[in-house]
């Protein structure tokens, strides 16, 4: 067991996951925010590229956040679940 040992590859997929979705929409991440739910290994090595990148991230572990009280968790979830929702009633649409 290695923990953290895959996650620059991870944060280095997702970050050019949002490179080439930056391109087709034709958008500037700069300009965009991000919401990073989980912030362990994968979560704050996306947490410090995006960063870097000017985007601004919002961050949601509430977990970690108890242990460690510098985690400022600024991600407001209340809507999620709905959001969530909505969005498997779409795809669910589209399969049928």
């Amino acid at each position: 067991n290695a923990p953290g040992c895959n996650s620059r590859s991870v944060a280095e997929y997702v970050l050019s996951s949002l490179f080439v979705l930056s391109d087709k929409m034709q958008f500037h991440l700069e300009q965009k925010s991000l919401g990073i739910i989980g912030f362990g290994n994968v979560g704050s090595t996306i947490y410090r590229f995006t960063t870097q990148l000017g985007m601004k991230c919002f961050i949601y572990d509430p977990p970690r956040q108890e242990n460690d009280n510098s985690i400022e968790q600024n991600l407001d979830v209340s809507h999620l679940s709905d959001y969530l929702e909505e969005l498997e009633s779409k795809i669910d649409d589209n399969t049928n």
